[in-house]
């Protein structure tokens, strides 16, 4: 029997400095930044082993579809997390939102089956019952295969930011390069770059909270690990 995909609604916030992106405000300050609802298939861990400038990489299953292996509890990714930055492997979280594959190879075979997790106000409270996704992001990551590899996927590094994978704040660029990829057989999968706790540091002297990346943009509350799952 196989075990269904769960799909999660998402909710997430495209914050940005560029001026293309920069949204107005109204009379109460506030920036209304459009809001977009991706699927989302699963929390993501990639790492970055051997240097900076060296992709980050993801292990992912050997379907062809890029799905990544990692726990779907909260409380054992985390221990991951931590025991992968005690040994000094640097790595992030994010979310890999569902393709087109996801279905249609789904799709072939008669036992197979999805669920769709729903809001809270259309789901009664359980051990099973999950939230809608709500987060802001930096923009979308896009995880590729080259052929030749198996059980791994990249994420190029990012040319400014040290400690972020590359990402596209357009989801036509992404979309751009995606199929670009596809036409020289390389499978790729986006990623939701969602902000993070540690992401935020607090400005000297002040009660003031920055994003280490992006001072000047107006960020909510980072995404706790726990709202993944």
């Amino acid at each position: 029997m196989r075990h269904p995909i769960s799909i999660l609604s998402g909710r997430m916030r495209l914050v940005s400095e560029s001026p293309l992106f920069t949204q107005e405000r109204d009379q109460t300050g506030v920036s209304h930044n459009k809001v977009t609802r991706p699927l989302v298939l699963c929390p993501i861990l990639f790492e970055q082993r051997y240097g900076r400038a060296e992709p980050w990489q993801v292990a992912v299953t050997a379907n062809g579809l890029l799905q990544p292996r990692a726990p779907r509890k909260a409380a054992r990714l985390e221990q991951v997390v931590k025991r992968h930055r005690a040994a000094g492997v640097r790595c992030r979280l994010g979310l890999a939102l569902i393709t087109p594959d996801d279905f249609r190879r789904r799709l072939r075979h008669s036992n197979a089956s999805f669920t769709h997790e729903q809001s809270p106000s259309h789901l009664p409270r359980s051990d099973n019952w999950q939230p809608r996704l709500r987060s802001d992001i930096y923009g979308w990551s896009l995880l590729y295969q080259l052929p030749s590899m198996q059980g791994v996927a990249l994420i190029d590094a990012h040319e400014s930011f040290t400690d972020l994978p590359a990402f596209y704040e357009s989801p036509l660029e992404l979309l751009d390069r995606s199929s670009f990829l596809a036409a020289r057989g390389i499978s790729t999968r986006p990623i939701a770059l969602v902000t993070r706790p540690e992401d935020f540091e607090v400005v000297e002297n002040t009660a003031e909270v920055r994003n280490k990346f992006l001072p000047n943009a107006l960020f909510c509350c980072p995404c706790p690990l726990n709202t993944f799952l």
